[in-house]
């Protein structure tokens, strides 16, 4: 959000002081100004949703309304205002791939207000805008920083993570280099977790291995069509079996679940 914006330093500083007086504190990240969430869950209160099978009742109370959308204004403000809020896989699907802004300007309706009406029927998942770029290459250098792709919703990161991370930060804003792009994405992750035998190319452990031309790595998801695949990727092998041939997947599912020791 918009009010801790710069603030990551003060945010390193404290997880190295804590580092350095013996606590283990790690932190995992998506190279993304965006996170995801739903447009119920960014703007509208939490006092809300309390004791009521569908909390947009309230929004025909008009004892309450003013109150709902006074604090509504505010969540969005912290999130960067109407310009920074793009609804995705909403329930009415025209709204998909516009801002709620730009909905507002069409319906001639101020954001709060449309937001309410896009909630009424059915609401929607949204990719909030509220990171900044600088904070998080701030973040992405520190040696206790791993990354992740938190997946599982409509966001690039589910399929772009690791390969926007690479053609991004790594060649074009030069911010970690190619060894501690993997690293941070392989070995650090094992040893956090407590993974054995994983997450290095060595005698003895799990056949985990991706071959790939650095150079050629390029993450194709968007916010509007997040299952794109990324290209580059010429062979993978999970387990000492080989699962990706010459960029295409074969059918083999060699994973297995793991639990921590």
């Amino acid at each position: 959000g918009v009010d801790v914006w710069g603030q990551s330093q003060a945010v390193i500083d404290l997880v190295n002081q804590a580092r350095a007086e013996g606590l283990l504190v790690t932190a995992d990240q998506y190279p993304f100004e965006a996170s995801s969430t739903s447009l119920s869950a960014a703007l509208v209160p939490k006092w809300v949703f309390a004791d009521m099978e569908d909390y947009r009742q309230r929004f025909d109370d008009p004892t309450l309304l003013p109150r709902i959308k006074k604090e509504m204004a505010e969540n969005l403000r912290r999130r960067g205002g109407a310009s920074a809020i793009l609804l995705i896989a909403a329930a009415d699907s025209t709204f998909d791939g516009q801002t709620l802004e730009t909905i507002a300007n069409l319906r001639q309706m101020d954001p709060i207000s449309m937001a309410i009406e896009i909630l009424k029927v059915g609401g929607s998942a949204i990719a909030s805008f509220n990171m900044k770029d600088a904070d998080i290459k701030n973040f992405m250098q520190q040696a206790w920083v791993m990354t992740s792709s938190d997946g599982g919703s409509p966001h690039p990161r589910k399929y772009a993570s690791f390969s926007k991370k690479i053609k991004h930060y790594v060649f074009q804003e030069k911010v970690l280099s190619l060894e501690a792009m993997i690293h941070r994405s392989s070995g650090m992750t094992a040893a956090i977790f407590g993974i054995p035998k994983r997450g290095q190319l060595k005698v003895g452990y799990f056949a985990d291995i991706i071959l790939f031309q650095p150079e050629a790595i390029q993450d194709h998801a968007t916010f509007v069509e997040p299952a794109q695949l990324s290209t580059g990727i010429h062979h993978a092998w999970v387990n000492g079996q080989q699962v990706i041939e010459a960029g295409v997947y074969n059918g083999i599912l060699a994973g297995k679940a793991i639990y921590k020791q």
